[in-house]
């Protein structure tokens, strides 16, 4: 069986069209104050649900951690990544969406 570097290869090849310039994911996240703050978040996530989605489908961390998940996922040939902020406390969704501010200096 043949492993494919990236999703936009395995499309050239099935459909032998060009590849796409955009290849986006749909992630939701959030970007934590600290590492203890990250450990909080997922401590619920794990207890409360989010969604009905599994929490590993979920990037929640620091924003070296996020960064670092970003990039495995530009290593899958993503080009984009849209987010959804997944705290439901207004203030703490604002403040998760400025620090990906500083998650863009890490990639």
């Amino acid at each position: 069986r043949h492993s494919w570097p990236n999703p936009s290869e395995k499309q050239k090849h099935e459909n032998g069209k060009p590849t796409p310039a955009t290849i986006a994911i749909r992630k939701d996240i959030y970007v934590a104050e600290d590492l203890a703050d990250a450990d909080r978040i997922r401590s619920q996530v794990a207890m409360d649900g989010y969604r009905g989605f599994n929490p590993e489908a979920l990037i929640i961390g620091n924003a070296v951690q996020v960064a670092e998940e970003f990039l495995v996922l530009g290593e899958l040939g993503y080009t984009d990544i849209i987010v959804r902020n997944l705290h439901s406390d207004q203030s703490k969704a604002l403040a998760s969406t400025e620090r990906l501010a500083e998650v863009k200096t890490y990639l």
